[in-house]
């Protein structure tokens, strides 16, 4: 979208030219006429005084385009991802990171927003977002905003281990509490404190991405929907 730039004391000679001193569009700044002329639009007789004059407009021109582009709030990307495990247990999330991350792995210091809700069935077991962080947690997490993927496998040194609100031994999610691990043995998780040792399924399976963040494991079950409204509303 093209917008149009207005440094400081520009706003009245833009008004009587009916033109902005410079437009904005997507990565270009395009100057519109900016001379060498003093504020009252008169031009002075010493070239070198107009040449100075026009180059000072034109940092003044990027100067506010800079100090727009810092007031305007961030935004950002949000993605749902389920997990499936072993005998029916699944979990929901979301992962929210800047745009400007766009093209990269984020880690859990670069992520703006993070949740997963975990379900056996229509029976719920409990949540974990970034609210709940504390110094004690243990969170690890990788994601590649390329190939939208949670690189999973379960070492540290190559980046695939995953670690939400669980350790390796998968039992310190809190009473109550929920959490996920992502190991070299299995992937697994942690109920109120207690590691689940039938939901693990192989180090390497791929957890299944979504544009709906509010659902992205498919529908929910009606018998579920009450235990949302409860726990949500």
């Amino acid at each position: 979208m093209a917008r149009g730039v207005f440094p400081p004391g520009s706003e009245a000679a833009a008004n009587a030219l009916a033109l902005s001193p410079a437009i904005a569009s997507h990565s270009h700044l395009f100057l519109i006429g900016l001379t060498g002329s003093a504020p009252d639009g008169t031009p002075s007789a010493d070239p070198e005084t107009q040449f100075r004059a026009a180059f000072d407009k034109i940092a003044a021109t990027l100067a506010a385009l800079i100090l727009s582009a810092l007031a305007a709030p961030a935004s950002a990307a949000t993605y749902g991802f389920c997990w499936q495990g072993a005998n029916d247990y699944r979990i929901e999330g979301y992962i929210s990171y800047p745009d400007t991350a766009e093209g990269r792995i984020v880690t859990e210091n670069t992520i703006t927003g993070f949740g997963i809700t975990g379900w056996r069935g229509d029976t719920y077991l409990g949540r974990w977002s970034m609210k709940d962080l504390t110094p004690d947690t243990s969170w690890t997490l990788r994601f590649d905003t390329r190939t939208l993927s949670f690189p999973m496998g379960g070492y540290i040194e190559n980046g695939t281990y995953q670690e939400w609100n669980a350790n390796g031994f998968a039992n310190d999610c809190g009473i109550p509490g929920f959490g996920f691990n992502g190991g070299n043995r299995a992937q697994d998780i942690c109920v109120d404190g207690v590691f689940i040792e039938e939901s693990g399924v192989a180090p390497d399976t791929p957890l299944s991405i979504s544009p709906n963040a509010e659902d992205p494991c498919g529908p929910v079950p009606m018998s579920s929907l009450s235990i949302l409204g409860r726990i949500f509303g």
